[in-house]
Protein backbone atom coordinates (compact mmCIF):
# COMPACT_ATOMS: atom_id res chain seq x y z
CA UNK A 1 0.00 0.00 0.00
CA UNK A 2 1.05 3.58 -0.41
CA UNK A 3 1.45 5.86 2.55
CA UNK A 4 1.85 9.57 2.86
CA UNK A 5 5.15 10.34 1.04
CA UNK A 6 6.02 12.90 3.72
CA UNK A 7 5.88 10.25 6.43
CA UNK A 8 9.22 8.68 7.29
CA UNK A 9 9.50 4.91 7.27
CA UNK A 10 10.03 3.70 10.81
CA UNK A 11 9.48 -0.04 10.41
CA UNK A 12 13.18 -0.89 10.35
CA UNK A 13 13.39 0.39 13.92
CA UNK A 14 10.34 -1.40 15.24
CA UNK A 15 11.70 -4.91 15.74
CA UNK A 16 15.39 -4.92 16.69
CA UNK A 17 17.79 -3.00 18.87
CA UNK A 18 20.81 -1.88 16.84
CA UNK A 19 23.76 -2.34 19.20
CA UNK A 20 25.26 -5.51 17.65
CA UNK A 21 27.33 -4.95 14.51
CA UNK A 22 26.67 -8.56 13.43
CA UNK A 23 22.94 -7.87 13.14
CA UNK A 24 21.88 -5.06 10.85
CA UNK A 25 18.60 -3.74 9.54
CA UNK A 26 18.45 -1.42 6.55
CA UNK A 27 15.50 0.22 4.85
CA UNK A 28 15.30 -0.77 1.18
CA UNK A 29 12.01 0.83 0.12
CA UNK A 30 9.30 2.64 2.05
CA UNK A 31 7.82 0.24 4.62
CA UNK A 32 10.33 -2.44 3.69
CA UNK A 33 13.30 -3.39 5.84
CA UNK A 34 16.06 -5.93 5.39
CA UNK A 35 17.57 -7.95 8.23
CA UNK A 36 21.07 -9.21 7.45
CA UNK A 37 21.64 -12.78 8.62
CA UNK A 38 25.27 -12.94 7.44
CA UNK A 39 26.85 -12.15 10.80
CA UNK A 40 26.82 -15.75 11.96
CA UNK A 41 24.29 -15.13 14.72
CA UNK A 42 22.00 -17.83 16.01
CA UNK A 43 18.25 -17.28 16.30
CA UNK A 44 18.74 -16.95 20.06
CA UNK A 45 21.29 -14.15 19.57
CA UNK A 46 18.95 -12.35 17.19
CA UNK A 47 16.02 -12.77 19.61
CA UNK A 48 18.15 -11.31 22.40
CA UNK A 49 18.36 -8.11 20.31
CA UNK A 50 14.61 -7.80 19.80
CA UNK A 51 13.19 -4.69 21.39
CA UNK A 52 11.71 -5.31 24.83
CA UNK A 53 8.26 -4.57 23.42
CA UNK A 54 8.64 -7.37 20.86
CA UNK A 55 9.95 -9.89 23.40
CA UNK A 56 7.07 -8.97 25.72
CA UNK A 57 4.66 -9.32 22.82
CA UNK A 58 5.91 -12.81 22.02
CA UNK A 59 5.59 -13.79 25.67
CA UNK A 60 2.05 -12.38 25.78
CA UNK A 61 1.04 -14.26 22.63
CA UNK A 62 2.42 -17.54 23.94
CA UNK A 63 0.69 -17.01 27.29
CA UNK A 64 -2.60 -16.48 25.41
CA UNK A 65 -2.05 -19.83 23.69
CA UNK A 66 -0.81 -18.74 20.24
CA UNK A 67 1.48 -21.22 18.49
CA UNK A 68 3.36 -21.34 15.22
CA UNK A 69 1.91 -23.95 12.87
CA UNK A 70 3.30 -25.41 9.67
CA UNK A 71 -0.15 -26.12 8.25
CA UNK A 72 -2.60 -23.74 6.62
CA UNK A 73 -5.37 -23.65 4.04
CA UNK A 74 -5.46 -21.09 1.25
CA UNK A 75 -8.91 -19.94 2.40
CA UNK A 76 -7.40 -18.99 5.78
CA UNK A 77 -4.86 -16.80 4.00
CA UNK A 78 -7.58 -15.23 1.85
CA UNK A 79 -9.67 -14.45 4.91
CA UNK A 80 -6.72 -12.80 6.66
CA UNK A 81 -5.80 -10.89 3.52
CA UNK A 82 -9.31 -9.43 3.33
CA UNK A 83 -9.28 -8.67 7.08
CA UNK A 84 -5.87 -6.99 6.88
CA UNK A 85 -6.99 -4.59 4.14
CA UNK A 86 -10.50 -3.99 5.51
CA UNK A 87 -8.83 -2.42 8.57
CA UNK A 88 -7.40 0.14 6.14
CA UNK A 89 -10.75 0.62 4.37
CA UNK A 90 -9.42 -1.07 1.22
CA UNK A 91 -11.76 -3.43 -0.62
CA UNK A 92 -10.17 -6.62 -1.97
CA UNK A 93 -11.41 -7.89 -5.33
CA UNK A 94 -11.85 -11.53 -6.31
CA UNK A 95 -9.05 -11.03 -8.85
CA UNK A 96 -6.68 -9.96 -6.09
CA UNK A 97 -7.46 -13.13 -4.15
CA UNK A 98 -6.65 -15.21 -7.25
CA UNK A 99 -3.29 -13.39 -7.43
CA UNK A 100 -2.74 -14.21 -3.74
CA UNK A 101 -3.28 -17.89 -4.54
CA UNK A 102 -0.83 -17.65 -7.43
CA UNK A 103 1.82 -16.01 -5.25
CA UNK A 104 1.45 -18.64 -2.53
CA UNK A 105 1.60 -21.46 -5.10
CA UNK A 106 4.69 -19.90 -6.69
CA UNK A 107 6.36 -19.47 -3.31
CA UNK A 108 5.83 -23.08 -2.33
CA UNK A 109 7.17 -24.38 -5.65
CA UNK A 110 10.23 -22.16 -5.49
CA UNK A 111 11.69 -22.53 -1.97
CA UNK A 112 9.33 -20.01 -0.41
CA UNK A 113 7.32 -20.64 2.71
CA UNK A 114 4.23 -19.73 4.68
CA UNK A 115 4.33 -19.18 8.43
CA UNK A 116 1.00 -19.50 10.28
CA UNK A 117 0.22 -18.59 13.88
CA UNK A 118 -2.89 -20.10 15.45
CA UNK A 119 -4.78 -19.24 18.63
CA UNK A 120 -5.53 -21.74 21.40
CA UNK A 121 -8.62 -22.92 19.46
CA UNK A 122 -6.56 -23.63 16.35
CA UNK A 123 -7.93 -20.62 14.47
CA UNK A 124 -5.63 -18.87 11.99
CA UNK A 125 -4.57 -15.56 13.53
CA UNK A 126 -1.49 -14.31 11.70
CA UNK A 127 0.50 -15.43 8.67
CA UNK A 128 3.53 -14.45 6.63
CA UNK A 129 4.04 -15.44 3.00
CA UNK A 130 7.71 -15.37 2.03
CA UNK A 131 9.41 -15.75 -1.32
CA UNK A 132 13.11 -16.55 -1.50
CA UNK A 133 15.93 -16.35 -3.95
CA UNK A 134 19.39 -17.81 -3.47
CA UNK A 135 20.28 -15.62 -0.49
CA UNK A 136 17.20 -13.69 0.60
CA UNK A 137 13.72 -14.25 2.00
CA UNK A 138 11.18 -11.63 1.01
CA UNK A 139 8.12 -11.26 3.21
CA UNK A 140 5.43 -10.56 0.66
CA UNK A 141 2.53 -10.40 3.10
CA UNK A 142 2.11 -10.31 6.85
CA UNK A 143 -1.57 -10.90 7.50
CA UNK A 144 -3.61 -10.64 10.69
CA UNK A 145 -7.14 -11.37 11.78
CA UNK A 146 -8.57 -8.05 12.95
CA UNK A 147 -9.77 -9.43 16.29
CA UNK A 148 -6.29 -10.81 17.09
CA UNK A 149 -4.12 -7.82 16.23
CA UNK A 150 -3.60 -6.67 19.83
CA UNK A 151 -2.59 -10.15 21.00
CA UNK A 152 0.86 -9.73 19.39
CA UNK A 153 0.48 -12.90 17.33
CA UNK A 154 2.11 -11.16 14.35
CA UNK A 155 5.28 -10.78 16.43
CA UNK A 156 5.41 -14.57 16.77
CA UNK A 157 4.85 -14.80 13.02
CA UNK A 158 7.77 -12.50 12.14
CA UNK A 159 10.00 -14.35 14.61
CA UNK A 160 9.12 -17.70 13.00
CA UNK A 161 9.81 -16.26 9.52
CA UNK A 162 13.28 -15.10 10.65
CA UNK A 163 13.93 -18.55 12.14
CA UNK A 164 12.82 -20.23 8.88
CA UNK A 165 15.17 -17.98 6.90
CA UNK A 166 18.08 -19.01 9.11
CA UNK A 167 17.17 -22.67 8.72
CA UNK A 168 17.25 -22.26 4.93
CA UNK A 169 20.72 -20.71 5.21
CA UNK A 170 19.67 -17.39 3.74
CA UNK A 171 21.64 -14.18 4.12
CA UNK A 172 18.67 -11.82 4.59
Amino acid sequence: YISNPKKNDVRSALFLEHDDERISVSVKLRYTASLSLTGGCSIEEIRAKYKVRRRSGMKKARKLGYKVSDTYHINELKSMYVSTFERQNIQVSAGTLVKLEDIVEYALKNRGYVVMVRDSNGQASSAAVCLTDRDTAYSVFILNQKSKIHDECSTLCVDAAIDQSLELGLAQ
